[in-house]
């Protein structure tokens, strides 16, 4: 729960809004019922919310069209795993763009420095930043 001010306030829910926790056994069933899933997705359902959180999961279960009458478990997992994979990806790409750009303002600064300091120094440089509070 936040409060007014933005900070994070711990306290227990009163109203009772939260679902109710189900045991994986339980879990399983309800999906079974809610997805019209063979005897083989429940299995691979078990298996893979023993690893996985449902209430992470359960936003890609809303993703899958409802005109979807077969392997609607199946294509929640394709979804997450596109999710998982696009995450890797962006996590791999951001960090690389990290990098760069990194790189290109040091090579930038350094070059253009002509301070009283070292140019691996520069940044102790006081004149070097807008104002002193940056500094």
């Amino acid at each position: 729960m936040y409060t007014t001010d933005n900070s994070i306030s711990l306290s227990r829910d009163l109203k009772r809004e939260m679902k109710a926790f189900l045991p994986l056994k339980d879990l399983v069933s309800y999906l079974s019922d809610k997805l019209d899933m063979s005897p083989e997705e429940e299995l691979d359902s078990k298996n893979f919310l023993r690893c996985h959180n449902y209430y992470s999961f359960s936003a890609f279960i809303k993703q899958v069209p409802d005109n979807l009458h077969k392997g609607k478990f199946q294509a929640a997992i394709s979804l997450y795993e596109f999710n998982d994979w696009l995450s890797q990806f962006l996590f791999i790409f951001s960090g690389r763009l990290e990098q760069f750009i990194k790189s290109t303002f040091i090579e930038s600064l350094c070059q253009q420095y002509n301070g009283k300091y070292q140019k691996g120094e520069c940044y102790l440089d006081e004149t070097i930043y807008e104002n002193s509070e940056l500094y």
